[in-house]
């Protein structure tokens, strides 16, 4: 199982101009995070859910933006009730609460930092992997449940393997 998170600044600031730290993402990567990897096993069996909060938890502890997941969030695509619910409580428990975001997002109206019945302390944005893609007739997948209950925002669904369309999203921040 390979889990990696990572929190960076990035910044492409001319020599010359002086970097506003309000004006400076902090972003937490993670991807892979394969959530339900043998949890059935008695040794390590939830090894993929504590690692995942962690993740959750180094974005929050960190004051990241956001918190950026790179697709299989799980490891089956179609995971059991148990991986299903420990996810969202993790996701519960690390999402919502007092809201400080200090971005704006345009070409993606449904973040979920947007509604107003909502308080989210940490937005999620997320593509899905291979493990976590959209298949049958309504082509949803796992993902699709959690961004319809508000937990994550996911982007890039890919609805048309013919003709693959993608909707920039432009972060904005200061």
């Amino acid at each position: 199982m390979d889990t990696v998170s990572q929190t960076s600044q990035v910044s492409h600031i001319p020599s010359n101009q002086t970097i506003c730290e309000e004006d400076v993402f902090n972003i937490t990567i993670s991807t892979d995070n394969h959530v339900g990897f043998k949890e059935n096993d008695a040794i390590i069996g939830n090894d993929s859910f504590e690692a995942f909060e962690e993740v959750c938890q180094n974005a929050l502890i960190n004051e990241s933006d956001f918190l950026l997941l790179g697709g299989d969030l799980f490891h089956e695509k179609v995971p059991s009730k148990a991986t299903i619910n420990k996810v969202t409580k993790i996701l519960n428990e690390n999402v919502f609460g007092a809201q400080n975001v200090q971005f704006e997002t345009e070409g993606y109206p449904v973040a979920n930092y947007n509604n107003d019945f909502l308080s989210v302390k940490l937005p999620i944005f997320m593509i899905h992997g291979n493990h976590d893609d959209p298949t049958g007739l309504e082509y949803l997948s796992n993902v699709d449940f959690l961004h319809s209950a508000r937990q994550i925002n996911y982007f890039g669904k890919i609805r048309n393997m013919e003709e693959i369309e993608i909707e920039p999203i432009l972060l904005t921040k200061g």
